[in-house]
């Protein structure tokens, strides 16, 4: 068994794998099998956990920095609320116009309507 790291360019990322290699007798050739062990985190170099199982590890181990992004996403909430009610109120003044617009083009055809029909 070995430990490989393989890095990933696209995602800028590299994960690190348990590699266990055999003998295939049917291709008579040397195999391998890897498992996911997670990825290597390139400040301190550590092996942090990926998928469903490594994600209750880091919940517990980062228990600081999950309370500083709940609060950080309550603050991102309360901002896209506040952005959603500027935005709302912007809307309601846009439709108010086009409503009055309507009404300025209705009265405008209504008497190009007529003037038209006497000549």
């Amino acid at each position: 068994m070995a430990i490989i790291d393989v890095h990933n360019r696209k995602r800028g990322v590299t994960y690190v794998y348990d590699s266990h290699s055999y003998w295939d007798k049917e291709l008579k050739q040397p195999r391998s099998k890897r498992k996911l062990l997670g990825r290597r985190d390139p400040a301190t170099g550590e092996i942090v956990p990926t998928g469903r199982r490594g994600v209750g590890r880091q919940v517990t181990r980062n228990k600081e920095a999950s309370a500083d992004s709940v609060t950080d996403h309550k603050v991102r909430f309360e901002r896209c609320l506040a952005q959603l009610k500027a935005r709302e109120v912007e809307l309601a003044a846009m439709r108010r116009e086009a409503l009055r617009l309507r009404r300025l083009l209705r009265r405008i055809l209504a008497l190009a309507g007529g003037a038209g029909g006497n000549a």
